[in-house]
């Protein structure tokens, strides 16, 4: 069982679980949630002491690189399934949990680092906060101007609907024990994986009835089926993100050496100071018929796409080669 110690102060507004797990992220805590002593019951006596001035702290920290405190949240969740103090079962089941408790504090985060702000903003966020509105290329907001969705990140729904995933990862105990880069890498390809199969690709190009009139969750695109590239690239970012592993959307321009290519959207990737190329939306096709999430590592050690154009080729196995060049056609806003 839980803890029972005294609850918070009330300004505080986090439960006892999003505490510390916002004490690991604050003060660079790999052990946060594991920072306790057994009493002679086998009741979790936990420290219970993060104020509101240290939330705020973490707030500021959290608005100027998210990637930070996210990386502590992570590491916080996979040192409950190494806490050989508790059965396994128990580990996964306090992991559970604190991994639900983890997904609601990234959404308070963001809404109190990244306030709602109207303003477009042209170029490629390094972040993409709950309530992010992708444009594309619309530099307005009127829709007789626009020949696309906007689509809203809502983080409750998307966090909601990958919950299955997330538990996956933070309850196993064999992820736990992995280092950092083998994790990080086998992670980015769950993801991918996953969006690959849960957001098939909308061939027929149906559009949603509203598009016109609002601003379309990316929830929605997932259960009317209705994705395309531009909504693989973001729920792969949100989702990484969510893993405490940076990643960036790219807007580009894509050659598939057979004929295909056109305008795309993807990502970047960084695994332990490497930057990599993830196409969430085309693995690449073996001559046997098997697909392999299309991952591969580029040269570059620093990347600013909003003020450079970068173009990287890729030998397949089917012999073709892909080219992605990058583009800064994106604006967006908050709301």
């Amino acid at each position: 069982m839980e803890t029972a110690e005294i609850p918070p102060p009330k300004f505080v507004h986090l439960p006892l679980q999003e505490q510390a797990l916002a004490r690991g992220m604050l003060y660079g805590n790999r052990n946060a949630v594991t920072d306790y002593t057994l009493a002679s019951d086998g009741t979790r006596l936990h420290k219970n002491d993060f104020n509101q001035n240290e939330l705020d702290a973490l707030i500021r920290e959290f608005q100027h690189d998210p990637s930070i405190g996210l990386a502590y949240g992570r590491e916080n969740l996979r040192s409950i399934m190494n806490d050989i103090r508790l059965p396994l079962e128990k580990r996964a089941s306090r992991a559970k949990r604190y991994t639900n408790a983890y997904l609601n504090l990234i959404t308070k985060l963001d809404h109190e680092a990244f306030p709602t702000d109207l303003t477009v903003h042209q170029g490629i966020p390094d972040y993409i906060p709950d309530g992010l509105v992708d444009m594309g290329a619309d530099s307005v907001l009127n829709p007789q101007f626009r020949d696309r969705d906007l689509i809203k990140i809502n983080k409750k729904e998307i966090f909601d609907m990958a919950k299955p995933l997330y538990h996956e990862v933070f309850m196993s105990q064999t992820l736990s024990e992995l280092p950092r880069f083998e994790w990080k890498k086998i992670v980015t390809e769950k993801v991918a994986q996953y969006v690959y199969q849960q957001m098939p690709y909308n061939y027929d190009e149906v559009k949603h009835p509203d598009q016109l009139n609002r601003s379309i969750g990316l929830h929605e695109i997932v259960d009317h089926k209705l994705a395309v590239c531009r909504h693989h690239a973001l729920m792969t970012q949100t989702l990484l993100q969510g893993f405490g592993i940076t990643s960036r959307l790219i807007k580009s321009n894509v050659n598939y050496g057979n004929g295909r290519g056109g305008a795309h959207a993807n990502n970047l990737v960084r695994i332990e100071g490497y930057w990599n190329l993830l196409d969430s939306t085309s693995p690449e096709r073996l001559p046997n018929g098997q697909e392999l999430i299309f991952i591969r590592p580029i040269p570059q050690h620093r990347i600013d796409l909003n003020a450079l154009t970068y173009e990287w080729s890729f030998p397949m196995a089917s012999g073709n080669t892909r080219t992605y060049q990058s583009r800064t056609n994106m604006h967006w806003y908050r709301r």
